[in-house]
């Protein structure tokens, strides 16, 4: 039986810089995250210290679109009970004719009262919210869907409303944030995409019942599932089962917990935003899920054996790269042509961050060389003289496919000239 293959999404932009938000959005697509989202609150919560300031979720989105290529965008999630569903569905059917379809509408009940309070904005009981969240759903939904004139009624009626020009994607990429059975059921009705958190089993159940609501919404395996998750990389053992806060633990137990979500009906895993934001901690984080980067080079942050320092590159090129203060010094390795397998085999390229004030050496290509093995989510790293004088195993885990495509032994890489 083939293992499902989980897709990645990345969330959070709270207290962040402009800059950081471009270079998060910008580093997730170049790993090879599906979709970046936006945190959509109007002062940090959820420990964010509110002095630090937020920048506006739904303008970053917007503001992303010409800045990436492919990855979706949109916010996780924006509340009904601030964000009016028609002026929301008017700035992201925007978003999706800037990037050409990679707008995605991400709906909660909200749930902040501090946050409301402080701003001006009402918060009713649960019952009243999520009446809230599945009118705008339906709100949203007949705007964006329809090819002419929409008139509807009740909490937010429509009288011969339409959005011109048209949104690229059809039907509307509505994502249902929240945990609660009723939010469970909004999204079997109107959603492409829930999104839950907490503990597994709660998640699991969740599941169950979103099947069902499907079915009776003539919508069976429409919805796509996806869960919160924080984890953070350490040298210790796994730790902080789901529910109970981020888990921490080393590349291998990381890559376990993430593929075992899986198990109980989750097709994604959105992460969350490595603070303080360094380009290196996603890159380890992604490595450890076992992203493919679409383009450019892959990075192993610490924690995977390597000598201690910046992040290092693992990019294919069949090459091995030192740096000093100064400069990235670059020498290649090149596979053997004599032996087309070993051409095949995957070559990869070491490279530590050009800032790293210590200067790794090598002798020759024939004496250093970078090779990695996929067999069995199983990485291994040649290199040679001074810091880099080592074999590293380095845990990684790869699409079913990839394995398939990838199984070979590590060997060391040759020179052309042997």
């Amino acid at each position: 039986m083939v293992e499902p293959l989980l897709r990645y999404s990345l969330a959070g932009t709270l207290t962040l810089t402009w800059p950081e938000v471009v270079d998060v959005a910008r580093t997730a697509e170049r790993l090879g995250f599906d979709t970046f989202y936006a945190t959509d609150h109007l002062m940090g919560v959820a420990g964010f210290q509110p002095e630090l300031g937020v920048l506006d979720a739904l303008s970053l989105a917007v503001a992303l679109g010409p800045l990436t290529e492919r990855i979706r965008l949109g916010c996780m999630v924006s509340p009904v009970t601030m964000r009016h569903p028609v002026m929301l569905a008017r700035a992201l059917q925007t978003l999706d004719v800037i990037t050409g379809g990679r707008a995605e509408i991400g709906l909660g009940a909200g749930w902040n009262a501090e946050e409301h309070e402080m701003f001006g904005f009402g918060f009713p009981g649960p019952a009243e919210r999520l009446a809230m969240l599945e009118a705008a759903a339906e709100t949203v939904a007949a705007l964006w869907n329809a090819e002419g004139p929409v008139d509807l009624g009740g909490r937010y009626p429509l009288h011969g409303a339409q959005l011109r020009p048209p949104a690229v994607q059809r039907p509307a990429p509505i994502l249902i944030g929240g945990g609660s059975r009723k939010s469970v059921d909004i999204a079997a009705r109107w959603a492409s995409h829930w999104n839950g958190t907490g503990r597994r089993a709660v998640i699991a159940e969740r599941i169950g019942q979103l099947r069902q609501r499907e079915t009776v919404h003539g919508r069976q395996g429409q919805v796509e599932t996806s869960v919160m998750v924080s984890v953070r990389l350490t040298e210790g053992s796994g730790e902080g089962p789901a529910g109970e806060g981020p888990f921490a633990g080393p590349p291998e137990a990381v890559a376990e917990y993430l593929a075992s979500f899986a198990e109980i009906g989750v097709q994604r895993i959105v992460l969350s935003t490595p603070r303080p934001w360094h380009p290196g901690k996603l890159e380890a984080l992604a490595a450890a899920a076992g992203l493919l980067p679409r383009d450019g080079p892959r990075l192993f942050g610490l924690g995977h054996g390597l000598p201690a320092g910046l992040p290092y590159v693992v990019e294919p090129a069949g090459a091995v790269i030192w740096s000093s203060r100064s400069r990235v010094r670059e020498m290649r390795a090149s596979r053997s042509a004599r032996k087309p397998s070993i051409a095949w085999r995957l070559a990869w390229t070491v490279t530590r961050s050009s800032s790293c004030s210590r200067r790794l050496s090598a002798a020759s290509p024939r004496r250093s060389a970078a090779l990695v093995s996929s067999c069995r989510q199983a990485c291994l790293i040649w290199a040679s003289r001074s810091s880099l004088r080592r074999t590293t195993a380095i845990s990684s885990r790869f699409s079913p496919s990839r394995v398939c495509s990838c199984r070979m032994r590590a060997t060391r890489a040759r020179s052309s000239s042997e």
